[in-house]
Formats: structure tokens, sequence, C-alpha cells
């Protein structure tokens, strides 16, 4: 299990396939069962020490299941993740992929996820990777933390560089279309 405490006092928790099992997290919640496993787990760290939540007020529980079987849980404060971020929203977010099941996975934990912003999906030919430009991500937003699971995050400024060498596949409503392809 790792553990990795990032800014407000949030909380990015590590855990295996086996630990995943021990808690009982898996990808369905059946009837609130998926809260009461992470509480337990919070329970658990709460007495080791391990995490501070006092203070937080009510908090916020988001799990990811990776693709080995185990899971990622971000602990946050329940109303605004990161309050000052939201104030300051980034007018484009590039992230690349080296294959099409990673971005297919990518907007489809977007669509989850209630992402409502703008996303086109541009491919390199000659490399045969996929670049997502996406608008409306605020700063620091823990919310969209697995997108770099799935691909990697890359310079805002080769934005004229892709527009201009690289092929427009689908242009703004690409959340939407790739998400049900999975």
């Amino acid at each position: 299990m790792e553990i990795i405490r990032v800014e407000n006092g949030s909380y990015k928790i590590s855990l295996s396939a086996d630990e995943a099992r021990k808690y009982d997290i898996s990808n369905g919640d059946e009837g609130g069962k998926l809260n009461l496993s992470v509480r337990e787990l919070l329970e658990k760290l709460k007495k080791s020490g391990e995490v501070e939540l006092s203070g937080m007020g009510r908090i916020s529980a988001e799990v990811y299941i990776s693709k080995d079987g185990g899971c990622e849980v971000f602990i946050s404060r329940a109303r605004e993740i990161v309050p000052i971020a939201r104030s300051r929203p980034l007018s484009k977010i590039i992230y690349k992929f080296e294959a099409l099941r990673e971005l297919l996975c990518a907007c489809a934990g977007l669509k989850k996820a209630d992402y409502d912003g703008a996303g086109s999906v541009y491919r390199n030919q000659a490399s045969g990777s996929y670049y997502l430009f996406l608008s409306g991500i605020y700063q620091n937003d823990i919310k969209y933390a697995f997108l770099c699971e799935c691909g990697t995050k890359i310079k805002a400024s080769l934005y004229p560089y892709i527009t201009e060498y690289c092929k427009c596949i689908c242009e703004n409503n690409a959340i939407e279309i790739f998400s049900k392809l999975l």
C-alpha cells in the first residue's frame, strides 16, 4: 500500500490487487458495499496514524480500479477538491496516448467523472500516437488524476504543432463519441 499526501490535505492511496481484494474493493458498488469497504480502509489508516482526516469535515472518496486488479483511492474534502485553483481554468490540456485502447479508457473515465468540457482527438500518422485536447479542466483537479495512468500530459505549447502536422479525428465532442467505443 502506498499513501501519498497531495495538496490541501488530500490523499492518494494505491492498493495492490491483493490489498483491493482484502478490503473487498471491486468494480461495482453493490448496495453501498464499496462505501463500507473504503470506510473500513480509512478507519484502519486513521488508527495507524498514516492518514490525518481531522479538520477535513465531510470527505469524498473516489475509487479507480487499475487494469491489474489493484486500485487507487483519492480522499479529499467533499465540497470543492481544490477551491483556489477552480478560479483559474487552463485553456488547453493535452495528453498523448501510444495506443487507441489507452485513449478509449481515458475518454470513458472522463465520461464517468462527468467531464463536460470540449475534447478533441488528433492522430500522428507517423508514430501512431493519439493526442487528446481538453478544455475546462481546472489546475490541480485531483478528479482527473487518473488520466496520467492512461497517457502522458504534454506541454500545451505543442498545440500549434499538433494541429498543423497531425490529423484531426474528432473535434470538440471526442469524449462523448470515444467513451462509447470501449
